[in-house]
Formats: C-alpha cells, structure tokens, sequence
C-alpha cells in the first residue's frame, strides 16, 4: 500500500511537470548585425540627438522581430511568444488569409504576418515590432551624405529623396521646424564604413509619423 501511496503522489507531481515542460515559447530569431562591430554594416535606428560641441550624434539601433514562420503556425492554446521584451501567453488564435492575431487578453494581442518563411509582428501603421540592440554616439563626418526622402516642410513623401551634405544634415537636426517629423520614428537607414563611421544617412517617408 505505501509503495502504491508512493506512485501516486510521484505520478501527481510529474504530470504538473511534464505539462510546464510542454509548453512552448516562441523567441524572434537572432539579429545578423554584430553591436561591436558596425563596420560595413547597413542598420536601422533612431537618432535621438545631436551633441554640437562634440559633433555627434546619439542613435538607437534599432532591429525588427522576425520569427520561424512554422514556429509561428504552431502555436496552441497555453503556448507563449516572447516580444517586445515580455511573454504573451496565448490564450485564443485567429486566422485569417495572411496574418494570424494571437490573443492574451484584451489589452494583449499580437498581430504577426504569415506571408514567407520568417515572420513579423505588426504594429500600429503596418510597422514592424521593433527592439533596440544597443545605444552609441558616433560623430557626424564631414563626407556625410544624407539623402531625405520626405520633405521636412510638409512631411510628405518624395519621389526621389534630396542630396545634403554634413553641414545640411546638422542644420535639420539643430532646426525647430515644427512640420519636420524628425529622426526618432523608425524611419532612418545609417551605413556605416570600414572603420565604423557613418557615411550615409537616409530617413524615409513612414505612414504613421
């Protein structure tokens, strides 16, 4: 009777235990850009200021959330995905024709693209869930090209983007202009050169600035 009392508890505390075990949590996969090492290196990124004194400026490297799209399809009820810096435990799935909503709570639903062999979630104005990699200030060239393409008196689209040099660059981000959306909303690109210097900047034009 004890040895069978024994099994039973034991089989009582496994089941919980292989259950927690069977959960799945689904994490983005890993970003190619090396943070040490930005030579040679297209990024995306805020720039979130500019030091005059030092001629630098302060930027977020930014990366989206790519996921393994069969990762994605797989998930079931009880499972979680790991974004924007938290778990999001799925509670309901909806599908439909090229995204998926996965579905916490009301206040919790991730909508993620379903379209290719990694996958994305969306936010608001189709844009792609974003994390930053790292911080670093770097100095503004003087051989800097920067290449707009919105027009910073009305924030509208450019067919094609306009060609300015450092010294222009730094004016537009020392301007006051009101009608300029600025460099912070997901919009920049920053090639960086051998030595790891930022040679050309382009900000584009985004729907949800």
């Amino acid at each position: 009777m004890r040895k069978l009392l024994c099994m039973v508890l034991c089989l009582c505390l496994l089941i919980p235990a292989m259950a927690l075990a069977e959960r799945k949590v689904v994490t983005a996969l890993a970003t190619n850009i090396n943070p040490d090492d930005l030579s040679n290196t297209l990024v995306d990124a805020r720039i979130k200021s500019y030091n005059k004194e030092e001629n630098t400026i302060t930027l977020e490297i930014i990366v989206p959330e790519f996921y393994d799209a069969d990762e994605i399809k797989s998930l079931q009820i009880g499972d979680a995905i790991y974004t924007q810096g938290h778990e999001v435990t799925v509670n309901a799935i909806n599908e439909y024709d090229c995204f998926i909503a996965v579905v916490q709570d009301d206040d919790e639903v991730i909508t993620i693209a379903t379209d290719g062999e990694t996958v994305y979630p969306i936010q608001d104005g189709d844009d792609f869930s974003w994390i930053t990699l790292t911080t670093v200030t770097v100095p503004v060239p003087p051989h800097l090209i920067f290449l707009d393409g919105i027009d910073p008196a009305t924030g509208e689209d450019l067919s094609l983007p306009t060609v300015h040099s450092a010294e222009e660059f730094i004016a537009m981000l020392e301007g006051k202009d009101k009608s300029d959306p600025g460099f912070d909303l997901n919009n920049v690109e920053i090639v960086f050169d051998s030595a790891a210097q930022p040679y050309m900047i382009r900000r584009h034009y985004v729907v949800w600035q």
